[in-house]
């Protein structure tokens, strides 16, 4: 705690209002070698306990200081399907404990389970909106990116690492033809619930392959014809 303390006392000092955290105990997302999706951590139940209750502790304090803590769900961690997501918001204080929807990182992270469960892509799809009207009001910071679906199938098959994925180009931005995502229901799930927070665009890939202009461009016309800004 006294870290998250410290560290909430740096992003004042910056006029920071917002502080994103996620569980990286035992995650594997930045080791090259490990496959994200089958090697990352399962947490029993003493240790989702230990999470939500710390979270709550960690958001009463960022509350207290006048900040927001978001949790952000992420491949390669004990958090990064929408069944995890969703425990975690259940389980945490709606007044301190706030989601960061990563609309790729849950539609990655949940891929091998849906997968597994004979689901498509339309199924995805349909996890993805449905997820965020559920938890549409706990949102309070949103990354917005796209998936690849033609790199999201053998990353799930061929058991990427996550570092795999990046080099393949499994994410890119809002507006990429590429990107197997419909992201505007989200949007309009959001407009509908008055969100008026950060939203991130995040193209996550390699620069060497996806030219980082053009991809800010692609995602700020993508904004600019759905959201009108």
């Amino acid at each position: 705690m006294a870290a998250f303390q410290a560290q909430v006392a740096f992003l004042k000092t910056v006029g920071a209002q917002d502080v994103v955290v996620a569980e990286l105990a035992g995650a594997v997302n930045q080791i090259r070698t490990v496959p994200v999706l089958t090697g990352r951590p399962v947490f029993n139940e003493p240790q989702w306990y230990l999470l939500t209750r710390s979270l709550n502790e960690a958001g009463q304090y960022a509350h207290e200081q006048g900040m927001q803590l978001s949790y952000h769900p992420h491949v390669g961690t004990g958090v990064m399907t929408y069944a995890e997501a969703g425990r975690l918001m259940d389980a945490t204080n709606p007044a301190y404990v706030g989601l960061c929807l990563d609309t790729a990182h849950l539609h990655y992270g949940s891929a091998l389970a849906q997968r597994d469960a004979g689901h498509d892509a339309a199924d995805g799809q349909r996890a993805l909106v449905e997820f965020t009207r559920r938890y549409a009001g706990r949102i309070t910071h949103v990354h917005l990116k796209n998936v690849r679906g033609a790199v999201l199938a053998p990353a799930v098959d061929q058991d990427f690492s996550f570092y795999q994925a990046i080099l393949q180009g499994i994410f890119t931005v809002p507006g990429d033809p590429e990107g197997s995502l419909d992201l505007r229901p989200v949007l309009q799930i959001l407009q509908q619930v008055g969100y008026h927070r950060w939203m991130v665009i995040e193209a996550e890939q390699d620069p060497a392959k996806a030219n980082p202009l053009q991809s800010a461009r692609t995602a700020r016309a993508f904004l600019r014809q759905h959201l009108g800004w």
